[in-house]
């Protein structure tokens, strides 16, 4: 928080300091806490003596080093650092040695004293509404034929869970045919080891057609991926109309290409991206402006032993081990380059960062500057912001810490997963909400001007309703289609801690928006809000084309869900798909901003993102609610090329097709009647 302070009032150089030792607090509390759990362990003690004496703290370090030789009286090292730390600690009343404190640099008489009645918070939020009881959902995915269950190679003879058992369950929505009908792609486990010649778990395609049912077209598509998937996107890498599907997989990830006659081809080799990395969510997304849609692989933990690990927890039981018990994979970025092939440029585009442990991540044009920015959420350690606000074109810098994403408003790293990405509050401003642990608050991180964040947790009342709940997929969405996002989210512990009085299955939440604050519905919103879960991917969509938000869960413990949206009643609304005519066709970054009520206007502004945060692909398309309004008086595009496209007078209750450059709006066509699930 100091560093985002600082930064805020033009001290860059000290807040980059104080960046850096918040980064060594932050590891030697991940440190202390493995020490906690194996307290006798010479290579945590040694580390910890060494990190202590770094950070100015020579009285801790002494006593660590102190330690080590009464478990080990002949470490020459410890020796030869009592004897070099002795006068230090002699010299040194204080906790921390003020050589070693940046903080000591700062002057608070050169500051102005704050201006109190300035920081009375006023609500930001949204007016009015719907009656937010009113909202229901239905589980439809039987019925419709969707019959799917991930497999996560769950050894029940075996107490506890492997790394790699807990993740998986991506959720992606794409019309892989064109008919205009959300279809659905399911990615699955396997046995592990993983058998490249196994055929009984793998990856599935739905076909969407029309009516309210779904049809297994895995086999003529030609998909099915065998190896154990983790997350998936969505995108047209080769611009050639047809939505492709790029796979997280634990070891060799893959890409299909659409063949745009109902079929994919598995283009992997060609394209270059191979490797074994354990890979659980993935982007595709143009990040360096030159129209060509590249990729992006959110990497998780590494080491020899990361897949057959199982630690003792408290009370010796077997369980799940800590992310810290590993090495971090650090994330790969690939440059497209037009000809069907991909280049590795995590380095020369700036991706390299040390410790990241990622699970979920989102793309966006976070400041509006027409270049894509990266936040990833990492397990148990700082978050990344990659943005391009260097000097060096299509290069990144990492700045989470002094944009205010890293930690939370305590200045902790969370173990974070899922991501949501919407303008909660219309201040036309991109929004994050996170997911995070048990007794972790999720966190809300909002938008200002500057491109900063701060933590608005609190102020949305979003603090309370997850603490007790381990967050995984997450997304906004607007559920009345009054105007104000709405929150999703689906909830499961990593293994069984019920021994500890900890619940392992957990209830997915709805979170209505009311005027800026969230309330949880319960068992209000439908029945699948009270069953308890093992949730984890969800992706946002309009299945059946009635203009309400549906969405897809995952579960490690049960079948697929399929939540359609059943409100009675709701507002009008706004279906939007783009086409970029001059860059990468999907657009994302692309920003709409409509104008309403007439003489009393209202704005909205939406932004089209990609990553969609924990192993899932949104539609791509705008649905936006309006209430009451009968028409779009004003709806500007702003497209990632810059250019700006203006349309008048658009009917609500449609479904449109904007083309960049092109002034005419496009009516899409519902090619059957709307159903009613």
């Amino acid at each position: 928080q100091l560093a985002i302070a600082l930064t805020r009032v033009g001290q860059e150089e000290l807040a980059e300091q104080i960046k850096d030792r918040a980064r060594r607090l932050q590891e030697l509390e991940l440190l202390l806490s493995r020490l906690n759990d194996d307290k006798n362990n010479l290579t945590l003690l040694t580390e910890a003596a060494r990190l202590t004496e770094q950070l100015g703290r020579f009285w801790e370090s002494y006593g660590w080093h102190s330690m080590i030789l009464v478990r080990q009286s002949n470490t020459a090292e410890s020796r030869v650092a009592l004897t070099r730390l002795r006068p230090l600690v002699q010299a040194e009343s204080r906790q921390v040695s003020a050589q070693f404190d940046p903080t000591q640099m700062i002057d608070l008489a050169s500051y102005p004293l704050p201006d109190m009645d300035q920081l009375v918070e006023t609500s930001s939020g949204p007016a009015g509404g719907l009656d937010p009881t009113a909202v229901s959902f239905k589980d439809v995915a039987a019925g419709a034929g969707i019959r799917f269950r991930y497999f996560n190679s769950d050894d029940p003879s075996t107490e506890g869970r492997r790394m790699f058992e807990f993740t998986g369950g991506g959720v992606a929505i794409l019309d892989y045919d064109g008919d205009l009908w959300p279809d659905i792609y399911l990615t699955q486990g396997c046995l592990w080891p993983a058998d490249p010649a196994q055929q009984q778990h793998r990856d599935r395609l739905f076909r969407n057609l029309g009516n309210g049912s779904y049809q297994d077209v895995t086999e003529q598509s030609g998909l099915g991926d065998n190896r154990f998937s983790q997350g998936v996107q969505i995108g047209d890498y080769n611009n050639d109309g047809y939505p492709d599907i790029y796979l997280a997989n634990v070891g060799e990830n893959r890409l299909y290409a659409n063949n745009g006659d109902g079929t994919f081809q598995d283009v992997t080799e060609q394209a270059g991206i191979g490797g074994k990395r354990w890979t659980t969510s993935c982007l595709v997304a143009d990040l360096n402006q030159d129209g060509l849609a590249d990729l992006y692989e959110v990497n998780y933990l590494s080491g020899d032993n990361v897949f057959d690990l199982i630690c003792s927890q408290a009370g010796g039981k077997a369980r799940s081990c800590s992310p810290t018990e590993f090495d971090a994979q650090q994330d790969r970025l690939f440059l497209n380059l037009g000809n069907g092939q991909f280049q590795d440029a995590t380095e020369a585009m700036g991706i390299i960062a040390a410790d990241g442990k990622g699970l979920g991540i989102v793309a966006a044009d976070f400041e509006g500057a027409g270049k894509l920015s990266l936040f990833v959420a990492n397990d148990m350690t700082a978050n990344f912001y990659f943005t391009q606000a260097t000097q060096s074109p299509g290069r990144f810098a990492e700045q989470a810490v002094i944009r205010g994403l890293a930690y939370d408003r305590e200045g902790k790293a969370q173990a974070c997963m899922g991501v949501a990405v919407d303008d909660y509050n219309q201040d036309g401003l991109v929004d994050l909400f996170v997911t995070n642990f048990y007794k972790e608050s999720n966190t809300l991180y909002v938008q200002q001007a500057g491109g900063l964040f701060y933590d608005g947790t609190r102020q949305a009342a979003l603090r309370q309703p997850g603490f007790n709940l381990l967050g995984f997929g997450t997304q906004f969405l607007d559920a009345q289609l009054d105007g104000h996002p709405d929150l999703v989210v689906a909830n499961g512990h990593i293994d069984d801690f019920t021994y500890q009085d900890i619940p392992f299955q957990m209830s997915p939440q709805f979170l209505t928006n009311r005027n800026g604050t969230y309330q949880e519905m319960g068992k209000e919103a439908g029945p699948y809000f009270q069953r308890k879960l093992l949730g984890r991917g969800l992706a946002a969509a309009d299945l059946n084309r009635d203009g309400k938000a549906d969405f897809v869960v995952s579960h490690l413990d049960a079948p697929v869900a399929v939540l359609a949206n059943t409100t009675a009643q709701t507002g009008n609304y706004l279906a939007i798909q783009l086409r970029s005519g001059t860059g990468q066709r999907d657009a994302i970054g692309a920003t709409v901003t409509l104008v309403m009520g007439g003489d009393k206007p209202r704005k909205l502004v939406r932004q089209l993102t990609a990553g969609d945060g924990y192993q899932a692909s949104n539609q791509r398309q705008f649905l936006i609610g309006v209430g009451s309004e009968q028409q779009v008086d004003q709806l500007q595009v702003k497209w990632p090329s810059g250019r700006v496209d203006n349309y008048r007078g658009l009917p609500v209750n449609r479904q449109w097709m904007l083309i960049e450059a092109d002034s005419r709006p496009h009516l899409l066509p519902v090619t059957s009647t709307p159903l009613e699930w």
